[in-house]
């Protein structure tokens, strides 16, 4: 492994969620760009330091794409949590997921409330691209609604490297989260997030939080986040930064969905 350095891209491995990986703490210079052909409308990426063309979005995102894009705020997270009062109270309600922006035909799947999610742009007005993993192709695209009966489905999470949305950020301060156990609930009872000093995860390790934990996040950075309060947890991690995505765009936390004065009565 290479010495940590500003503006260095080196192939990590880091114990607990993180993969290996290509990690950047800044975004480069020349380096991804997004196109389209002009005669087909088909989507490719061309690296241009490396000269490098590709059709494949596995390969752009072995190659650094999903932390590229997210710095850099052409791809974005958000969190899955209904605006519309009904449907939040609906514990059973998902978000609707289809094979292509027509949303035609019954949805392929649903993303339960409180699950964080990558996007790669609107495909079309009002319909989200959404990055899934996939056990055999490491990652697919889907499709999904932003909005149904003028409201909200997903709430967008700042995660740029200057991030200027000040009010956004409240989306990442005021609720809490809790972590995620690997392959939903598979994992033991020892898994763990990797908490270290500084957002470049080379840097000094400052201990772990075990899966199922809650915390709060003071921000989040490409695919990096900064822990503000882990409320039964040891102060010295408060500060300390963890992975929030994993290189296939799978999320490492899920928000925690308070109940409402409805709910709380319902029980």
């Amino acid at each position: 492994m290479a010495a940590p350095g500003k503006g260095l891209a080196t192939l990590l491995e880091v114990d607990g969620y993180d993969p290996y990986r290509v990690y950047c703490e800044e975004p480069q210079a020349g380096s991804w760009r997004e196109l389209r052909n002009p005669v087909g409308g088909q989507r490719y990426w061309n690296h241009v330091a490396l000269r490098l063309t590709t059709w494949s979005l596995v390969e752009l995102l072995r190659l650094n794409g999903l932390e590229e894009f997210l710095l850099l705020g052409e791809w974005g997270v958000f969190v899955v949590v209904p605006e519309d009062v009904k449907t939040y109270e609906d514990v059973t309600w998902g978000l609707p997921i289809y094979r292509d922006d027509q949303l035609k035909g019954d949805p392929v799947d649903r993303i339960r409330r409180g699950s964080v999610v990558v996007s790669l742009g609107f495909a079309r007005p009002g319909v989200l691209e959404l990055l899934m993993p996939d056990d055999e192709q490491m990652v697919r695209s889907v499709y999904a609604p932003m909005r149904a009966a003028g409201k909200r489905l997903v709430q967008r999470l700042p995660v740029r490297m200057h991030n200027d949305d000040i009010a956004g950020t409240m989306a990442i301060t005021v609720p809490m989260f809790r972590i995620r156990p690997e392959n939903d609930g598979k994992a033991s009872s020892n898994s763990a997030l990797v908490v270290t000093v500084d957002r470049d995860p080379r840097s000094d390790v400052l201990g772990y939080v075990k899966v199922c934990t809650v915390v709060g996040l003071a921000t989040i950075v490409g695919t990096r986040a900064q822990l503000g309060r882990i409320p039964d947890g040891p102060r010295h991690l408060w500060g300390g930064w963890i992975s929030f995505l994993l290189l296939d765009g799978t999320p490492t936390l899920e928000r925690i969905c308070e109940d409402t004065e409805n709910m709380k009565l319902a029980d």
